[in-house]
């Protein structure tokens, strides 16, 4: 069993042990992440955009067999021309807990989420470069 604190994020694991009478639950250590496969990863759902107060924010939909733990998000704006050359592109790396089949939440500050913005969506995009996570046992 995997519990979320909704507020810091963080997963503890408990797994059942039963003895005689009674079944009782011990924490156990988590599996270390590991890269999460490409075509894994292709399974994310993704909807996230900046906002005025200088984060993205969004939400990953999980449909992939792993439980992801760390994504790797990438964010690009393009110059206003007609060869639309990238004028800046960063990285980010965002702690999650998003079990398969479920949603979870993003949101982390950036720098440049006014340049986005008002660029408009045509000249920005952004994707998942990679994440860390475990085979999910369920």
């Amino acid at each position: 069993m995997v519990r979320v604190n909704r507020l810091t994020g963080t997963a503890s694991y408990y797994r059942a042990i039963e003895s005689e009478n009674t079944v009782r639950s011990l924490p156990t250590v988590p599996p270390s992440p590991s890269v999460i496969p490409a075509g894994e990863l292709e399974k994310v759902t993704r909807r996230a955009g900046p906002t005025w107060r200088g984060l993205f924010q969004g939400e990953l939909y999980n449909v992939s067999s792993w439980h992801i733990t760390l994504v790797t998000i990438g964010i690009e704006l393009k110059a206003p021309t007609k060869n639309g050359r990238t004028m800046w592109n960063r990285a980010y790396r965002v702690a999650v807990s998003i079990p398969p089949l479920s949603v979870g939440s993003i949101s982390f500050r950036i720098l440049g989420a006014d340049e986005l913005l008002k660029a408009g969506e045509d000249r920005w995009g952004w994707t998942i470069l990679g994440g860390k996570g475990f085979p999910s046992s369920e």
